[in-house]
């Protein structure tokens, strides 16, 4: 899971150092240290626990339980990728494809370690993606 995220954060990381990002992250004027780690914990909670619910906890395990794994994952990653192209602001066509391809490579990891490697617990992946929401906040946040 490290591999894809870090190939993922540096595929993101490139498009933004290329300019082709329309991102901007939040205006961190005013935050002192406490409230900016508070900021990311609590996106991270957010999107990792509500995420992981849905995702993993419900479309993966319907999904599986009638494809079968090989079909099943691949299909939930790619409704994981679908809502994580939808932005504030403007994006180029290759910010896009790249965050639906990034987000499909974790969404299809986090459905792999969830069924072959965690017996159906969604609770490894929660914590993961969690983690991941946090880091990237922090680290794109330095290279905004």
């Amino acid at each position: 899971m490290c591999v894809v995220y870090l190939v993922t954060l540096s595929t993101n990381i490139l498009v933004i150092k290329l300019g082709y990002s329309g991102r901007s992250i939040a205006d961190k004027q005013g935050f002192t240290s406490l409230t900016f780690f508070l900021y990311l914990l609590l996106y991270g909670l957010k999107t990792g626990i509500a995420e992981e619910i849905f995702f993993s906890g419900f479309v993966a395990n319907q999904l599986v339980k009638h494809l079968g794994f090989s079909k099943g994952n691949v299909v939930q990653a790619v409704i994981f990728a679908l809502p994580h192209f939808v932005i504030r602001g403007s994006a180029s066509i290759v910010d896009i494809f790249v965050r639906i391809i990034n987000a499909f490579l974790l969404g299809y990891t986090f459905g792999y370690v969830m069924y072959k490697k965690s017996n159906g617990s969604i609770i490894p992946v929660m914590i993961s993606h969690i983690i991941i929401n946090m880091i990237s906040s922090l680290i794109l946040s330095m290279i905004l």
